[in-house]
């Protein structure tokens, strides 16, 4: 028997000021409660959500993206508020994809490094684009990522209603890595 399933996501960006999870490549952490919060709701459901949806709005690119260690990379990660509109390079394997055109966005779930060696991809981050940057990106792929740190975190439900949350970034370039 054959399920028919409408993956819904609704992005609404808001500062908050409560506890958010946030998970890291160590666990589940809570978030400080001066930390803003993206939060990207998935659920599969046969109808609509009947909030209206926010369309993403795409930030000035920067012109340079910084070289980062794994380590400063994870700091993003833990604190991404202290980072907004850092500019780096990520390589990853995408591990989840979203794509909600009510929104203009598409979205991707990375599992990530500073650098090309696929040893050190420990963070997961969220990453966003309203351009089709991401219509030929699929699970598994692993890529070259240039990214501006949004200084939020994305929480979103998964399908198996675990509800997730990671620091998000938006893209200005993406490339598949050769395997």
């Amino acid at each position: 028997m054959t399920a028919v399933r409408r993956l819904t996501v609704a992005l609404a960006i808001a500062a908050t000021t409560g506890v958010a999870a946030c998970g890291t490549d160590s666990g589940q952490k809570a978030a400080t409660a001066n930390e803003p919060t993206t939060t990207i709701s998935a659920s599969i459901s046969a109808s609509k959500t009947t909030e209206p949806a926010t369309p993403m709005t795409e930030p000035t690119a920067p012109t340079t993206f910084e070289t980062i260690t794994d380590r400063e990379l994870k700091l993003i990660a833990k604190t991404p508020a202290d980072h907004k509109d850092r500019a780096i390079v990520v390589y990853g394997r995408v591990a989840e994809t979203l794509r909600d055109p009510d929104l203009g966005a598409e979205l991707a779930r990375l599992v990530c490094g500073a650098t090309p060696d696929q040893a050190t991809w420990e963070t997961e981050i969220m990453i966003g684009t309203t351009e089709d940057q991401l219509r030929d990106v699929v699970e598994g792929d692993e890529v070259r990522v240039e990214v501006t740190s949004t200084g939020r975190r994305a929480t979103y439900t998964s399908v198996l209603g675990v509800e997730m949350s990671n620091p998000s970034f938006w893209v200005s370039g993406i490339s598949l890595l050769d395997s």
